[in-house]
């Protein structure tokens, strides 16, 4: 028994120093300084679109890219009703939450259209 506590230890011990970085020099900090991430709150920006209030959507009416996010035209089937605005680009990673099957159906359409 003596024997496996001895060996568990020295297994322990072994553990330990394989978990330090066996590159490291000593030279490094601690943890590396990563520059801020420029990423906005996006939970924020998210409520401003319609489909996120609770809008209905009629139809969606085409693709726009705006910066690295793919955004879809959408109109909204209350906008005479509500007098706001009757379309919008929304970006596509709300409305394939908000709208899965529209999505589908569009890129669907632009399959079979070609």
């Amino acid at each position: 028994m003596v024997r496996l506590n001895e060996e568990s230890d020295d297994a322990a011990s072994i553990q330990d120093s394989v978990e330090k970085d066996i590159f490291d020099d000593e030279t490094a900090e601690d943890a590396p300084k990563l520059p801020p991430n420029p990423v906005k709150n996006s939970k924020e920006d998210d409520s401003k679109y319609g489909v996120c209030q609770g809008r209905k959507v009629s139809q969606i009416l085409g693709l726009n890219t705006k910066g690295s996010e793919l955004q879809m035209l959408v109109l909204y089937s209350d906008y005479k009703k509500n007098r706001e605005k009757c379309a919008e680009l929304v970006p596509s990673r709300i409305l394939r939450h908000y709208a899965p099957q529209m999505v589908i159906d569009y890129y669907e359409s632009l399959v079979s259209s070609k």
